[in-house]
Protein backbone atom coordinates (compact mmCIF):
# COMPACT_ATOMS: atom_id res chain seq x y z
CA UNK A 1 0.00 0.00 0.00
CA UNK A 2 1.04 3.52 -1.07
CA UNK A 3 1.47 6.13 1.67
CA UNK A 4 1.40 9.57 -0.39
CA UNK A 5 1.21 11.75 2.55
CA UNK A 6 5.42 9.92 3.19
CA UNK A 7 6.37 10.99 -0.45
CA UNK A 8 9.17 12.67 0.16
CA UNK A 9 10.10 11.73 3.54
CA UNK A 10 13.02 10.02 4.42
CA UNK A 11 11.92 7.06 7.38
CA UNK A 12 14.50 6.38 9.61
CA UNK A 13 12.27 4.12 12.05
CA UNK A 14 9.41 1.78 12.20
CA UNK A 15 7.29 0.69 15.11
CA UNK A 16 4.44 -1.32 14.35
CA UNK A 17 1.53 -2.11 17.36
CA UNK A 18 -1.09 -4.29 16.68
CA UNK A 19 -3.29 -1.58 15.31
CA UNK A 20 -1.05 1.66 14.68
CA UNK A 21 1.84 2.34 13.64
CA UNK A 22 4.17 5.53 14.50
CA UNK A 23 7.27 6.13 11.63
CA UNK A 24 10.44 8.52 12.84
CA UNK A 25 12.00 10.27 9.85
CA UNK A 26 15.60 11.64 9.55
CA UNK A 27 14.41 14.97 10.30
CA UNK A 28 12.78 13.80 13.80
CA UNK A 29 9.13 14.12 12.37
CA UNK A 30 6.62 11.63 14.08
CA UNK A 31 4.13 10.07 12.33
CA UNK A 32 1.33 7.67 13.00
CA UNK A 33 -1.81 6.25 11.99
CA UNK A 34 -4.42 2.78 12.27
CA UNK A 35 -6.70 2.54 15.16
CA UNK A 36 -6.32 4.62 18.21
CA UNK A 37 -8.26 1.79 20.26
CA UNK A 38 -6.08 3.30 23.57
CA UNK A 39 -5.37 6.90 22.39
CA UNK A 40 -1.71 5.38 20.89
CA UNK A 41 -2.53 8.25 17.97
CA UNK A 42 -3.06 10.96 20.80
CA UNK A 43 -6.58 11.46 20.49
CA UNK A 44 -9.54 11.32 22.71
CA UNK A 45 -11.84 9.24 20.66
CA UNK A 46 -10.90 5.63 20.84
CA UNK A 47 -13.09 4.92 18.40
CA UNK A 48 -11.01 6.47 15.98
CA UNK A 49 -9.26 4.72 12.65
CA UNK A 50 -6.93 6.98 10.93
CA UNK A 51 -6.35 5.51 8.00
CA UNK A 52 -3.96 8.34 6.80
CA UNK A 53 -0.80 9.21 8.52
CA UNK A 54 -0.73 11.97 10.90
CA UNK A 55 1.70 14.27 12.06
CA UNK A 56 1.90 13.83 15.81
CA UNK A 57 5.45 15.46 16.36
CA UNK A 58 3.91 18.79 18.22
CA UNK A 59 2.70 16.31 20.65
CA UNK A 60 5.82 15.25 22.24
CA UNK A 61 7.71 17.74 23.77
CA UNK A 62 11.33 17.01 22.77
CA UNK A 63 12.96 15.76 19.34
CA UNK A 64 12.47 11.85 19.34
CA UNK A 65 15.61 9.28 18.05
CA UNK A 66 13.92 5.80 18.55
CA UNK A 67 9.95 4.82 18.61
CA UNK A 68 8.80 1.34 19.75
CA UNK A 69 5.82 -0.33 20.22
CA UNK A 70 4.08 -3.13 22.03
CA UNK A 71 0.30 -4.18 21.36
CA UNK A 72 -1.49 -1.12 22.66
CA UNK A 73 1.10 1.37 23.64
CA UNK A 74 4.16 3.43 22.33
CA UNK A 75 7.15 4.82 23.73
CA UNK A 76 9.52 7.69 22.22
CA UNK A 77 12.72 8.15 23.51
CA UNK A 78 14.28 11.43 23.24
CA UNK A 79 17.90 13.14 22.20
CA UNK A 80 17.87 14.25 26.01
CA UNK A 81 17.37 10.39 26.80
CA UNK A 82 13.88 10.89 28.55
CA UNK A 83 11.36 8.00 27.69
CA UNK A 84 7.75 9.22 27.43
CA UNK A 85 4.97 7.03 26.52
CA UNK A 86 0.67 6.78 25.27
CA UNK A 87 -1.42 3.71 24.91
CA UNK A 88 -2.37 1.05 27.11
CA UNK A 89 -1.24 1.18 31.08
CA UNK A 90 -3.53 -2.10 31.64
CA UNK A 91 -0.23 -3.99 32.82
CA UNK A 92 2.11 -0.99 33.59
CA UNK A 93 3.58 -1.13 29.99
CA UNK A 94 3.82 2.76 30.98
CA UNK A 95 4.95 2.60 34.39
CA UNK A 96 2.21 4.16 36.11
CA UNK A 97 0.19 2.73 39.06
CA UNK A 98 -3.17 3.45 37.04
CA UNK A 99 -5.03 0.72 34.59
CA UNK A 100 -6.24 2.96 32.33
CA UNK A 101 -5.33 3.99 28.85
CA UNK A 102 -3.54 7.60 28.33
CA UNK A 103 -4.20 9.52 25.06
CA UNK A 104 -1.83 11.89 26.32
CA UNK A 105 1.86 11.39 26.69
CA UNK A 106 3.52 10.01 29.93
CA UNK A 107 6.90 10.61 30.79
CA UNK A 108 8.40 7.17 31.82
CA UNK A 109 9.69 7.79 35.48
CA UNK A 110 13.60 5.39 35.76
CA UNK A 111 15.45 4.97 39.00
CA UNK A 112 19.21 5.48 37.25
CA UNK A 113 22.55 6.19 38.64
CA UNK A 114 23.67 10.01 38.24
CA UNK A 115 26.16 8.98 35.71
CA UNK A 116 23.99 7.02 33.69
CA UNK A 117 21.43 7.51 31.00
CA UNK A 118 18.59 6.06 29.10
CA UNK A 119 20.43 4.87 25.85
CA UNK A 120 17.59 2.62 24.21
CA UNK A 121 13.88 1.38 25.11
CA UNK A 122 12.19 -1.90 23.76
CA UNK A 123 8.52 -3.10 23.86
CA UNK A 124 6.90 -6.50 23.80
CA UNK A 125 3.52 -6.74 23.90
CA UNK A 126 2.49 -6.34 27.33
CA UNK A 127 5.55 -4.59 28.76
CA UNK A 128 8.16 -1.80 28.20
CA UNK A 129 11.82 -1.65 29.03
CA UNK A 130 14.40 0.48 28.93
CA UNK A 131 18.38 0.02 28.64
CA UNK A 132 20.69 1.93 30.96
CA UNK A 133 24.47 3.07 29.94
CA UNK A 134 27.04 5.74 30.82
CA UNK A 135 25.87 9.33 30.12
CA UNK A 136 29.50 9.91 28.85
CA UNK A 137 30.02 7.13 26.10
CA UNK A 138 29.16 6.12 22.49
CA UNK A 139 27.21 2.78 23.41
Amino acid sequence: MKLDALNGLKVKHVAIGRCSIHILCDDGQVYGWGANTYGQLFAEDLKLVQRNPVNLTSKIPETVVKIESGAFHTLFLTANNKVFGIGDQSYGQLGTAAKQQFSTLTELKFETPSSEVIRDISCGSLFSCALVGPSDSDF
